[in-house]
């Protein structure tokens, strides 16, 4: 009952990446923050990151850049 746009889900490597390897995507730490500068993210959002290692640069790009913005952020 809500927008698909409110539960958004973001991956390295884009969408292509959900079906086929997409080689080092996980490891640009710049990226993940990009993604998410593209999606429109404000200060009002959430971002909750996942990494298996818990040291995945893409995710950690992205979670760092949410909490420059003063997104509530978790892991």
């Amino acid at each position: 009952g809500v927008s698909y746009q409110l539960v958004q889900g973001v991956i390295a490597g884009g969408y292509d990446a959900l079906y086929k390897a997409s080689e080092a995507s996980e490891d640009n730490r710049e990226a993940g923050a990009k993604d998410l500068q593209i999606r429109g993210l404000t200060e009002k959002d959430c971002v909750i990151g996942i990494a298996a290692s818990g040291r995945t640069p893409y995710t950690i790009g992205a979670v760092e850049y949410a909490r420059n913005l003063g997104c509530f952020t978790a892991c």
